[in-house]
């Protein structure tokens, strides 16, 4: 596994996540993904590496969008967030901890997991 598997179109990090400092961003979380996941059954452990670096990701997106203000100017545009957005990523990041969860829990004769899917979704219900 490399650093670039991280990132789309091969990996789940948006190649945008956070501008241009993405992929720097993206070697961080890789190389502490790799410590985090030493532990792991070799079987599983870049498995297990690219759930723990999309935790990682996801997290710090969430924890970026949490901390703007809800409305602001930059360059004379006015930009909007809602505490969905936060909680989007938030839920993407405590997936992919979970799964992670899981291959650190396997042992070394643990069979690999089943293939889960390649997107996700999450649900947001408006009550009137």
């Amino acid at each position: 596994m490399a650093v670039q598997d991280l990132i789309e179109p091969s990996g789940e990090i948006p190649a945008d996540l956070f501008g241009e400092s993405t992929e720097a961003n993206v070697v961080t979380w890789y190389y502490r993904a790799v410590r985090q996941a030493a532990a792991v059954a070799a079987g599983l452990r870049d498995l297990a590496t690219a759930e723990y670096a999309y935790y990682l990701a996801f997290s710090a997106k969430a924890r970026q969008l949490a901390s703007l203000p809800a409305s602001y100017s930059e360059d004379g545009n006015s930009i909007q967030h809602t505490a969905q957005q936060a909680q989007f990523f938030q839920k993407l990041a405590d997936a992919h901890l979970a799964q992670f969860n899981t291959y650190q829990a396997s042992g070394d004769d643990a069979p690999l997991p089943p293939s889960r899917p390649l997107s996700s979704s999450v649900q947001t219900v408006v009550v009137f």
